[in-house]
């Protein structure tokens, strides 16, 4: 977003558009999960930077969306 000039929206479906997205164990056991609070904590400045709003990017890895206390994973 920062070097290419792109909106979120912009950036996302560009993002979306070359990833390829594999799950390495599908054992819910194998998976970090964090409070949303401390994602906040340490993603807030980059947000900030980039212009967009915490929760659109917590939202990116919130187990479940729909949730503010979903944990990020």
């Amino acid at each position: 977003m920062e070097n290419d000039g792109l909106s979120w929206e912009e950036a996302r479906r560009e993002v979306g558009r070359m990833t390829v997205f594999t799950t390495h164990t599908p054992v819910e056991a194998g998976h970090d999960r964090f409070d949303p609070a401390l994602v906040e904590e340490i993603l807030a400045p980059m947000a900030a930077k980039l212009g967009m709003s915490i929760w659109d990017l917590i939202d990116l890895g919130r187990v479940h969306r729909a949730s503010r206390t979903s944990p990020f994973a």
